[in-house]
């Protein structure tokens, strides 16, 4: 696997994270990072979560929390209280109340 120094990944990261996701960038993301040798790892699912968030794309940042759950990742606090902060800007109240029964279980 090539190694690549943190600062790259993040610049990376942040280039694909803030510019504006489209219906499928997270399979673009996926694909894209496996080509060039890097595997997703907990900061990055949590940087597409806080993407996804960011643009009211809750839907697709709930999916790789899903993923994340059944994957060899599991999501942290950090990856539920973005998801609870985007569920509450989109006054999802219902939803933000079932996370919070979710992260203490």
């Amino acid at each position: 696997m090539t190694r690549f120094a943190p600062d790259e990944v993040l610049l990376w990261c942040a280039d694909k994270c803030i510019l504006p996701i489209t219906k499928n960038d997270d399979v673009i993301f996926r694909d894209e990072m496996s080509s060039v040798g890097l595997q997703a790892n907990l900061f990055v699912c949590n940087a597409m979560i806080n993407g996804y968030c960011n643009v009211g794309r809750i839907g697709e940042a709930e999916k790789v929390v899903s993923d994340m759950e059944v994957g060899y990742l599991k999501p942290d606090s950090y990856s539920y209280n973005t998801l609870l902060d985007g569920y509450c800007k989109e006054g999802l109240m219902s939803k933000a109340f079932a996370i919070c029964n979710r992260m203490v279980e």
